[in-house]
């Protein structure tokens, strides 16, 4: 067994043991009945844009938000199989969104909610929740304000979540982190025996080397920031390298830069990091990457951990210039300037079923992804922890992989070994992919 796949099942006591999900909605807090004691939040009804927001996958732990919709039910679905829409787009404006091991994050404006967020809150990866004072919940199962001390004019821009650390950043008040601290992911020091889920845990980063922070992303247990110089800097959990920074050190208290190897003087525009390894793609379409290489995630030599940010030259010799990058767990995707995909790692990488490890990136058919005028030329791609996912340029959303929790929303809980449209409503803008459940933000078709 992997080691990235030991840590999943686990957790090393510093994650969520999906197994106990019953046992954190029964006894999260000494209140009975508590979830259904919360206040009901409501803001308004009537257009908030064009948005539309779907939901799919694990209902049991909260993070799809739709806890109104069952708690009427007599016997509630345990998966949401195929897309459902959320109403949450009609009552707020939703600008961006994040999915973490059991919660979800929701960047929004409406009066003075600016970030909402749902599902597993045992570390207070959702912000500090309490229907009663000193009865913090552990799970919450409506969208639900996440306080935070930021001025009236002030927006969220972008969200990104962990296993159970969340980051917020802000466009004029910097990047605040919440959520679990026990590596420093939180970009703060580690307080031994630290009680997350019941204090309010916030912690805010101005600037990082005297820079704007322009972009977050979480991998399971680390951070990394990019900043508007194009820098990247990183914190956390880095035992297999996965902070870049020459060492294998397992707690970086403190963002520092990762700025040695092959990204050295390089202008960084986008980092990707779901697991235990990072992809970094520059202004100039090339792609570096750090972190765990079990599976030649990195490099195809046979070297388990990389520290220091490397150049995937294989990568640029078959495929030119990227435009976005994805990496999971154990494998990864990038989408070059001609909307041509290509996968390589370990896992169900969308080949067919002998297509499950490759050391060096594959291409994948475009008439995978529809193949008629413009339908076969994706623009967008991603990753969860077991799955793949890609935008075409039409908004078509195409899924594949392990179907963990019907995550992938194609009508069933088989896993997938070629991408599938998913049946989603609308055009689809940004999809975010947590281990068991999916969102995803739209537009209508025009």
């Amino acid at each position: 067994m992997s080691v990235l796949l030991q840590r999943n099942l686990a957790a090393l006591n510093r994650g969520v043991s999906f197994s106990k999900l019953s046992f954190i909605r029964k006894n999260s807090s000494a209140v009975p009945n508590q979830s259904d004691d919360l206040p009901v939040h409501e803001y308004g009804v009537g257009s908030a844009g064009d948005r539309k927001l779907y939901v799919w996958g694990l209902v049991e732990h909260g993070g799809l938000g739709v806890h109104h919709l069952l708690k009427k039910k007599k016997f509630p679905p345990q998966y949401y199989q195929r897309p459902s829409s959320h109403n949450l787009a009609h009552l707020c404006k939703i600008s961006d969104i994040a999915c973490g091991y059991g919660f979800s994050l929701f960047a929004v404006k409406k009066d003075k909610v600016r970030l909402l967020g749902c599902g597993i809150s045992t570390d207070g990866q959702i912000g500090y929740q309490a229907p009663r004072r000193n009865h913090p919940l552990g799970m919450v199962q409506t969208a639900s304000p996440i306080q935070l001390p930021i001025a009236d004019d002030t927006k969220v821009i972008r969200v990104a979540a962990g296993r159970a650390h969340s980051l917020v950043l802000t466009d004029s008040q910097g990047l605040f982190t919440l959520g679990n601290n026990a590596y420093g992911q939180c970009a703060r020091a580690v307080v031994p025996g630290e009680d997350y889920a019941s204090v309010n845990n916030l912690y805010n980063v101005k600037h990082l080397g005297g820079q704007r922070i322009v972009d977050v992303c979480c991998g399971q247990d680390h951070s990394l920031m990019l900043t508007e110089d194009g820098g990247v800097w990183a914190c956390g959990w880095g035992a297999d390298g996965q902070t870049g920074q020459g060492h294998f050190e397992a707690s970086v208290a403190q963002p520092r830069a990762v700025a040695t190897g092959d990204v050295a003087g390089e202008r960084i525009v986008k980092v990707a990091s779901k697991g235990d390894f990072v992809l970094a793609l520059n202004d100039k379409g090339e792609v570096f990457g750090w972190g765990n290489n079990e599976y030649k995630q990195i490099v195809a030599a046979d070297i388990l951990q990389i520290n220091t940010p490397v150049h995937l030259k294989q990568l640029q010799q078959v495929a030119g210039r990227i435009v976005d990058i994805g990496a999971g767990g154990s494998f990864a995707i990038a989408v070059n300037e001609c909307g041509s995909v290509f996968v390589w790692g370990f896992g169900l990488l969308g080949g067919g079923p002998q297509l499950t490890r490759a050391g060096a990136p594959q291409r994948l058919p475009a008439t995978l992804f529809g193949g008629g005028e413009g339908e076969g030329e994706v623009q967008q791609v991603g990753c969860g922890l077991f799955c793949m996912s890609a935008v075409t340029r039409l908004g078509h959303l195409y899924m594949w992989g392990r179907n963990k929790g019907a995550s992938l929303g194609l009508g069933h809980t088989n896993d997938q070994y070629f991408p599938f449209k998913v049946a989603v409503g609308a055009e689809v803008l940004k999809v975010a992919t947590g281990v068991d459940h999916t969102l995803a933000l739209c537009k209508p078709f025009a």
